[in-house]
C-alpha cells in the first residue's frame, strides 16, 4: 500500500514538474515576443499607451480589482461617449 502511494506521489510530482516547465517555456517565449514587439514599436516611432481611450473611472475600478464595476462603467452610455471623444 505504501509503495503504491509513493508511486502515485512520484507520478503526481512528475506531472506537476512537467507543467511548470511548460509554463516557464511559454513565459520565455512571451517575453521574447514582447521584446520584439517593443523593438518594432520603437523603430516605427509608435507611442503605445494601453489605457488610451479608456475612461478614468474604468481604469480606477480595474486598479482596485473591481472588474464588475469596470464592466458597468464600460457599458454606460456616458462612459462610451467620453471614450470616443478622447
Amino acid at each position: 500500500m505504501a509503495a503504491a502511494l509513493a508511486g502515485a506521489s512520484f507520478v503526481l510530482v512528475l506531472i506537476v514538474y512537467q507543467r511548470v516547465i511548460g509554463l516557464e517555456n511559454r513565459i520565455a517565449r512571451l517575453s521574447r515576443l514582447d521584446a520584439k514587439l517593443d523593438a518594432v514599436l520603437k523603430h516605427l516611432e509608435i507611442d503605445f499607451n494601453p489605457s488610451e481611450g479608456i475612461s478614468d473611472e474604468i481604469i480606477e475600478a480595474l486598479k482596485r480589482g473591481d472588474k464588475i464595476q469596470a464592466a458597468r462603467e464600460a457599458a454606460t452610455p456616458t462612459s462610451r461617449s467620453r471614450t470616443k471623444q478622447t
